[in-house]
């Protein structure tokens, strides 16, 4: 996975690198080898917005990492084991699907907590803001809201819940339920809420 940011000649002059002014979705012309340059317009294509992914990783026991990834953009956050982020997770991509307009999941590390908000656009659609709210000595550098949105994007009901459904797959597999409590201690695998979600997929 990489974290591709290219910059450099994108947000100076990106009409004269594409022929392509920057509202349009054509390229005026076409320039060939030996010079000659087409006459018509040329239709130019946009790179494909990438979706929104989730990976689960249990870094050591009672501490995971989930990483988000959108459009190249990457950010790792971490959790411990006195919260729920699975259950949380997987109860979030429910009420989502069931018509909830918001909806957010909450992951505390020791210097401070992250918390994804969704909120729907219209039917099936939704934004996401990943906030930072940091804590004790490192308070005061939150603004006046209180937090800092570090991630942001947009995906839709069904790809959030499929990437949830993923990952409860994946730790049904490895570690398996029964192992599962071993890693995150104060807390079951979320047998219930994942029946329920595989469901809600397949119906």
């Amino acid at each position: 996975m990489h974290n591709i940011q290219e910059k450099d000649w994108a947000e100076d002059d990106w009409s004269s690198h594409t022929g392509m002014d920057a509202d349009s979705d054509y390229c005026t012309s076409q320039t060939f080898n030996d010079g000659r340059q087409a006459e018509k317009d040329v239709a130019c294509e946009k790179p494909a917005q990438q979706p929104f992914t989730i990976d689960y990783t249990f870094i050591r026991r009672g501490e995971a990492e989930i990483v988000f990834t959108f459009n190249e953009r990457t950010i790792p956050v971490r959790a411990l084991f006195f919260t729920d982020p699975l259950l949380d997770l997987t109860e979030s991509a429910l009420q989502l699907r069931k018509g909830a307009h918001n909806s957010s999941v909450v992951f505390i590390e020791n210097s401070g907590e992250h918390q994804l908000v969704f909120k729907r656009e219209q039917e099936g659609e939704l934004t996401f803001e990943m906030r930072w709210f940091a804590k004790g000595e490192d308070v005061d550098q939150n603004p006046p809201n209180g937090y800092t949105v570090v991630f942001e994007g947009s995906t839709t009901v069904d790809a959030y819940s499929l990437q949830v459904l993923q990952i409860l797959n994946n730790i049904d597999r490895e570690p398996g339920v029964e192992q599962y409590k071993t890693k995150w201690i104060n807390a079951d695998f979320p047998s219930e809420a994942y029946c329920r979600l595989k469901m809600e997929m397949d119906s």
